[in-house]
């Protein structure tokens, strides 16, 4: 298993998703990349807890395709190759809009002005350090959207795809990604949803999804 640094962790009800976050961290930072191995004891060890919460979180790891269980084989650290984040942005786009169209008019006004001024205070202030934090907004608009829909097996399909993508998006942050634009495209969604705006709402997700996998391509096809 690849060196990490993995924080140890006092007994709670969270010990699974601690540890989730932990490695998930671990890959979008690039200390654990594909093809390493990682067990359950090393990680219990390491955090200082039993292995069941480790068992627990792999399987969701694993059922996120973020790593691959094998028998026999062990646990290792999937590949993201560009063809198939491709294909993963694409299909957001479907699932997205979708989730939008049927959002409009269900939205509560205070939270999503809400979201317009973290988003504005984001794109006047963009550093490096800011990064994350445009990409946890990002995440959480999203998920709102997905959930003010209503739309029970949309947002079990998008939670999938969101975690390989939203892990990518990290590391962009780590190589000095600037969110400007994506916040930029964040306050144009949201004002077009505050007018209730079918159409310009749907044509600014789909571009803000698809200038999000052309930026995401860019990155994993020239890593350097």
């Amino acid at each position: 298993m690849s060196t990490m640094h993995l924080p140890r962790l006092k007994k709670d009800n969270s010990l699974s998703q601690a540890v989730y976050q932990a490695i998930s961290k671990e890959i979008a930072r690039g200390k654990l990349r594909a093809g390493d191995k990682i067990t359950e004891i090393g990680i219990s060890q390491a955090m200082g807890i039993s292995r069941a919460p480790v068992r627990e979180a792999l399987k969701r790891l694993a059922q996120e395709h973020l790593i691959t269980l094998t028998p026999r084989s062990g646990c290792h650290v999937a590949d993201m190759a560009p063809d198939e984040i491709e294909e993963i942005y694409d299909i957001r786009v479907k699932l997205e809009c979708m989730a939008l169209e049927k959002a409009l008019g269900r939205f509560k006004v205070e939270k999503i002005q809400l979201f317009k001024e973290k988003f504005e205070e984001l794109h006047n202030v963009a550093t490096r350090r800011q990064a994350e934090k445009e990409i946890d907004l990002d995440a959480q608009l999203h998920d709102m959207i997905a959930q003010v829909s209503g739309l029970k097996n949309v947002q079990r399909m998008l939670k999938s795809l969101w975690a390989r993508t939203q892990l990518i998006r990290l590391r962009e942050a780590e190589r000095g990604y600037l969110p400007v634009d994506a916040c930029k495209e964040h306050v144009s969604l949201l004002i077009a949803i505050l007018k209730s705006d079918k159409r310009a709402a749907v044509k600014l997700l789909r571009e803000h999804i698809e200038h999000t996998k052309k930026t995401v391509l860019e990155h994993l096809n020239n890593p350097g």
